[in-house]
């Protein structure tokens, strides 16, 4: 009787550990496609220092000024 209990539990196990093998790769393979949004001048302000300008897809009205071209979506 004991080893009918632990059939559905493995079965379970080996279900869990498949659906996370099928899901994993894809949660990783789009990770160079990165979009920032800025709330604050002071936020804009370090984004752009730190060079990334070309992911910011939306910003506040405070930090329209510090932008150099419009924000593409």
């Amino acid at each position: 009787m004991m080893k009918n209990k632990r059939i559905p539990s493995l079965f379970c196990a080996l279900w869990l550990l498949m659906l996370t093998l099928l899901t994993a790769p894809s949660s990783y393979a789009d990770s160079n496609n990165s979009r920032l949004v800025s709330v604050d001048g002071n936020a804009t302000e370090i984004l752009l220092n730190l060079g990334l300008e070309e992911h910011i897809v939306a910003a506040d009205l405070t930090s329209q000024p510090l932008l150099s071209s419009q924000l593409k979506i």
